[in-house]
């Protein structure tokens, strides 16, 4: 009988293979295609998400607290929306608007609407009226590429907060006017606003503000919904900065510090702020100054060409 002799495998190089191999599958799963659908008009590939208003209510009587209050729970790599304003400040934890992703507010005497939209990555302030009076909103339950749409009150209309625009009832074609607002970690913002105020836990809904309703998604290739197309230059999850046709990863704008761009015939520099420890928007003079901060637009990269 003749024995064949296999050949041994060094540990060493079982490792190697072994983390070769688990590369492999990583970039396969993180840049694997979603599902895209080809529709014939914007009806079929709006979907119902199963999670309604009454599930996942707007906030429409906030309550702030104390920076040193809110300390006791927020965590310190937590990111939030901020408002600032002089040296008036405002934190909308992102631990809160998981669970409602609207909020009806007042910002000195402008009514807003602030709008946490988790499976585009995105978040966004705006005025909330139209020429046509105050708008409150709420959760209206469909989707649009992964974006949760949003419907106004009044007429029922639904608005994509990645645009701030009406898509679809009375008010189509009708936006929003984006505040500047900054998405920072809440250690950044307690160091940098130590008198600003905070979105409490007093929402007037019963909530576990200490869990997270959509688990492993953000640290997870998964896409929940189908999109209309995908450009698959980049994963789908990377985190995107833009304005106007401008668009940046924001890891590129970390490690560049600054990265100037046109469009619209307007200057921008987006840079990261050192002390505020996030990416901001400026408009940039002839001169190479800094003009008015603007307000960009974060929002992962599956999204952002669909809102495009």
């Amino acid at each position: 009988m003749i024995r064949l002799r296999l050949p041994k495998i060094r540990p060493v190089f079982l490792i190697i293979i072994l983390i070769l191999l688990g590369i492999f599958i990583r970039e396969y799963f993180v840049r694997r295609p979603p599902e895209v659908l080809v529709p014939a008009g914007l009806d079929e590939i709006i979907i119902d998400s199963g999670v309604s208003n009454d599930s996942m209510p707007a906030i429409d009587e906030s309550v702030f607290e104390s920076v040193a209050a809110a300390d006791t729970y927020l965590e310190n790599d937590g990111l939030g929306i901020a408002l600032t304003e002089n040296k008036i400040a405002r934190f909308f934890p992102f631990q809160i608007l998981v669970w409602h992703h609207v909020v009806n507010d007042v910002w000195g005497r402008v009514p807003i609407l602030v709008s946490y939209n988790p499976l585009c990555g995105n978040s966004g302030v705006f005025e909330s009226y139209t020429s046509e009076g105050i708008l409150q909103f709420e959760n209206s339950g469909q989707v649009l590429n992964n974006s949760f749409l949003i419907a106004d009150k009044t007429s029922d209309s639904l608005w994509n907060p990645l645009s701030g625009q009406a898509i679809s009832g009375t008010k189509t074609g009708q936006s929003l006017h984006r505040l500047t607002s900054t998405v920072m970690t809440w250690n950044s913002f307690k160091k940098n606003f130590s008198d600003g105020e905070v979105l409490s836990r007093e929402t007037g809904f019963t909530r576990d503000y200490s869990k997270n309703p959509y688990g492993d998604y953000f640290s997870s290739p998964d896409i929940l919904f189908p999109l209309s197309k995908f450009d698959a230059s980049l994963p789908a999850k990377t985190l995107v900065y833009s304005y106007g046709s401008l668009v940046y990863p924001g890891d590129n704008i970390k490690s560049s510090k600054l990265i100037d761009g046109e469009t619209d015939g307007k200057k921008i520099r987006m840079l990261w702020d050192e002390d505020w420890q996030t990416v901001r928007g400026f408009g940039l003079v002839d001169d190479g100054s800094l003009a008015d901060e603007v307000p960009l637009v974060p929002m992962y990269w599956m999204c952002w060409g669909t809102f495009e």
